[in-house]
């Protein structure tokens, strides 16, 4: 995401900021990297929710075992 944002700004850098076109990229690269920044936090809130339900089945599992051997 970083090297194909400063791709782009590689690019547009020499544009005017006061043209309509590049007021419009800044305002849509702001909107991409605060979507990203979203994204990012959800994936993290997965990452987290899985190793939990891992560890909740780990748990049973163990139960499960310990019910079939008494």
């Amino acid at each position: 995401m970083t090297t194909a944002m400063r791709d782009v700004d590689l690019r547009v850098h020499l544009w005017a900021t006061g043209t309509q076109s590049r007021a419009a990229e800044i305002a849509y690269e702001g909107r991409l990297r605060a979507g990203v920044e979203r994204l990012t936090a959800a994936l993290d809130q997965v990452r987290v929710a899985v190793a939990d339900v891992r560890e909740e089945a780990r748990r049973i599992e163990v139960q499960n075992v310990a019910l079939l051997e008494s």
